[in-house]
């Protein structure tokens, strides 16, 4: 690493003592800069995600950095996007009124990780989102920080919709992981 990327390997070096005080057992062993659970969608630039370990279900937008993707620990579940407009929506969908009151009835609070990528996948975001209207899912938008650039659009939240219209009538709830590979975006890390 230090010969190939020499920037990485002086930014890690420079940081090693954060590394190092890593608690979870997963790393014991391990290398000292070792990272798990990455994929394709840890490298798209716009991604929806929530810690494992939060006891409030807030799921946030992660943006680029410098115009570079941001990188999430594996404490946290993400999803990966191309576009800010489904990354926005996804966002939305998740912090809307059904989810939260759902994710209310499926967690354990009292437990060390509340959210597990199994009560995660028990969430059908396109039923939800067939549930909501544009002006919903405006609306929750508000929340979103100024600095944000939204510029979601009627059309935007019709296309989404849409998306693999085909495999939204399977009679079968789909997944999360499902619905989001069916609309071409990253998974669950």
């Amino acid at each position: 690493m230090q010969d190939k990327f020499p920037n990485l390997y002086k930014y890690l070096s420079e940081n090693e003592q954060v590394f190092l005080q890593r608690k979870s057992s997963i790393y014991a062993g391990k290398a000292p800069f070792s990272i798990f659970g990455v994929g394709d969608y840890s490298f798209k630039p716009y991604k929806v995600a929530i810690s494992g370990l939060y006891k409030r279900s807030t799921f946030s937008l992660i943006l680029p950095y410098k115009s570079k993707p941001m990188m999430l620990d594996d404490t946290c579940y993400f999803l990966g996007f191309d576009y800010i407009s489904d990354a926005i929506i996804i966002w939305a969908i998740l912090n809307s009124e059904y989810i939260q009151k759902l994710l209310t009835v499926i967690t354990f609070l009292d437990s060390k990780r509340p959210y597990t990528k199994e009560v995660l996948m028990r969430l059908s975001l396109n039923e939800v989102a067939e549930d909501l209207t544009f002006d919903q899912i405006k609306n929750i938008i508000k929340d979103l920080p100024t600095n944000i650039p939204i510029h979601l659009t009627k059309n935007e939240w019709d296309a989404f919709l849409t998306k693999d219209e085909n495999k939204r009538l399977k009679p079968k709830q789909l997944s999360l992981f499902e619905t989001f590979h069916n609309v071409k975006q990253g998974g669950f890390s």
